[in-house]
């Protein structure tokens, strides 16, 4: 899987819809000088997941987060790969930044959902968080 440059501009374009790009950048967070290189085939290498994530967050034209991620080459493109069960983008892309990160974090990040799976163990539908 590789960096579709042409590809993921082409949907960039679209997720931005009519609006600038300063403004575009500005509800998304993410530099408008960045999102204008993309937008030009400037940038080697994939945005982050992270920044994936951004900009779909205000995405226009039902640019969806799994096929930027495929024009990124994080995903294999017409299917998803070890994603597949993960109905939700957002989980999709944790799941590609997680894959990534080090031993160490990948570990503490293990230890952090086993500890939120105890503490809801037991919880009813309609109790409050911390009960």
């Amino acid at each position: 899987m590789e960096f579709e440059k042409i590809g993921f501009a082409e949907l960039l374009e679209l997720a931005k819809g009519k609006q600038s790009i300063n403004n575009y950048g500005k509800i998304t967070g993410v530099d408008p000088g960045y999102i204008s290189r993309l937008l030009r085939g400037l940038v080697d290498t994939p945005p982050s997941a992270a920044i994936i994530s951004k900009l779909v967050a205000k995405a226009s034209n039902d640019v969806t987060a799994e096929t930027l991620m495929e024009k990124a080459g994080y995903l294999k493109e017409n299917r998803r790969d070890v994603a597949d069960p993960l109905d939700d983008p957002e989980l999709s892309i944790m799941y590609h930044d997680l894959k990534n990160a080090s031993p160490d974090v990948r570990e503490e990040t293990r230890r952090f959902l086993e500890f939120l799976l105890e503490k809801e163990k037991g919880r009813k539908p309609g109790d409050k968080q911390g009960e």
